[in-house]
Formats: C-alpha cells, sequence, structure tokens
C-alpha cells in the first residue's frame, strides 16, 4: 500500500508542476502577444527563478527524479519569462489587450 501511495503522489507532484508550466506558457505567450511587460516585475520574477533554482538544487541533492524533472520544466519556463520581461520591458503596445 505504501508503493501505490508513493507512485500517486509522484505523478501527482509531476501533475502539479506542468499545471505550473502551462501558466507560465500562458503568461510567455500574453506578453509576446501585447509586446510590453510594464506591468509586470521584473524583481518578482528574478526572485522567483533563483528561489526555483535554489529549490532544484535541493531536488537533486535529495535525488528525487520525480521533483527535478518537475523542477526543472518550472525553472526553463521561469528564465523564458524571466528573458521575455525584460526584451519587452520599456516596450508599451497602445492597442495591447
Amino acid at each position: 500500500m505504501n508503493y501505490i501511495l508513493e507512485v500517486l503522489i509522484n505523478y501527482a507532484a509531476l501533475i502539479s508542476f506542468f499545471a505550473l508550466g502551462i501558466d507560465l506558457v500562458v503568461q510567455i505567450h500574453k506578453i509576446f502577444k501585447r509586446k510590453s511587460s510594464l506591468d509586470i516585475s521584473w524583481l518578482g520574477i528574478t526572485v522567483r527563478t533563483l528561489g526555483t533554482i535554489i529549490i532544484l538544487i535541493k531536488f537533486i541533492m535529495v535525488n528525487d527524479i520525480y521533483l527535478i524533472v518537475g523542477q526543472s520544466v518550472i525553472v526553463v519556463m521561469l528564465v523564458i519569462y524571466l528573458v521575455e520581461i525584460f526584451y519587452y520591458h520599456g516596450s508599451s503596445n497602445k492597442n495591447g489587450i
């Protein structure tokens, strides 16, 4: 019974990570479409990205493949998000969404 619970928790964790990734994809698409990131705090996203990288390092030390894969996806998405925020920072689209 412990094995089944562990498997369920591992897959639930992966699904959670991918759900967060989908949210980031939506945000990335929104910025790309508007060509502006003026309403987003680049400092907040930078801190979140650094924190996520630290958590990834911890998961690597624990050697839990499910957490490593999930956290890696989130780190990649946050880095893309952060780069896009810096790229479009200062841009404005008068007809934006």
